[in-house]
């Protein structure tokens, strides 16, 4: 019975880091609708298949990785304003870059003898979700070309230590525990914590990009209206 609630909370929060991932991605290139009937749909299809087939050994066999592409392809093209060619090309990069990322942490975890195979999959699948998060999360910021930020520079030091604290948390935890009820649970929370801090950060950048063009709007009435106003004292004066 532990094992398949390990199983299942294990499952619960990589579906919720992959779904993450995926939004966080699109959202990064392309502005979201509103959401459909069709887009909800087809979320809630992509969180079943990753729930069924995105944890086995973390290696989907090639009828699931089509299925998986064609999934993320077409809440691309349903959830967002994703028109012409463009999302091809970053579907592509992603998945790429999603699989070397897998390819290069299952084989440095294979490299070291930590524990059974079952054991180095799942740390497998934990670390490159959180690698991932990490990615997404920094191309985010390059692609929306942030100038300013409300954390300063040097804070974002620490915000590097949440991932990588997490994953040795991570190989700690199985090394010490194997895959025990607790360990799990303990592994759970971590990926879900590396999902809410990034997407803290992420809601924190877009409130105080949205304070700086409503506080630039506001300089720019002010200055209008003071131009106004001395062109009309110019024409009083010039009346007099």
């Amino acid at each position: 019975m532990y094992n398949q609630i390990e199983d299942i909370l294990l499952n619960i929060s990589i579906v919720i880091a992959t779904v993450w991932i995926v939004k966080r991605f699109w959202g990064s290139f392309f502005e979201e609708k509103q959401n459909s009937i069709l887009s909800v749909s087809l979320w809630i299809v992509y969180c079943i298949f990753q729930f069924f087939f995105g944890y086995h050994n973390g290696r989907l066999q090639i009828f699931a990785t089509i299925l998986n592409i064609l999934l993320i392809l077409s809440i691309a093209m349903v959830a967002y304003q994703s028109r012409g060619k463009e999302k091809y090309f970053l579907l592509a990069t992603f998945y790429a870059g999603w699989s070397l990322i897998e390819v290069f942490v299952f084989s440095l975890i294979n490299s070291f003898d930590i524990g059974e195979s079952q054991q180095r999959d799942i740390i497998g699948l934990v670390l490159s979700n959180i690698l991932m998060i990490l990615s997404v999360y920094a191309l985010s910021m390059v692609a929306e070309k942030r100038k300013e930020s409300p954390v300063p520079g040097k804070y974002y030091f620490f915000l590097l230590l949440v991932p990588v604290g997490s994953i040795v948390i991570a190989i700690n935890e199985f090394c010490s525990e194997g895959k025990s009820f607790f360990a799990v649970i303990t592994i759970s929370i971590l990926i879900l914590f590396n999902v809410i801090i990034f997407e803290l950060y992420v809601k924190i950048n877009k409130v105080f990009d949205k304070y700086l063009q409503k506080k630039r709007k506001g300089g720019e009435e002010r200055w209008r209206l003071a131009v106004k106003l001395s062109g009309i004292f110019r024409d009083r004066r010039g009346s007099l």
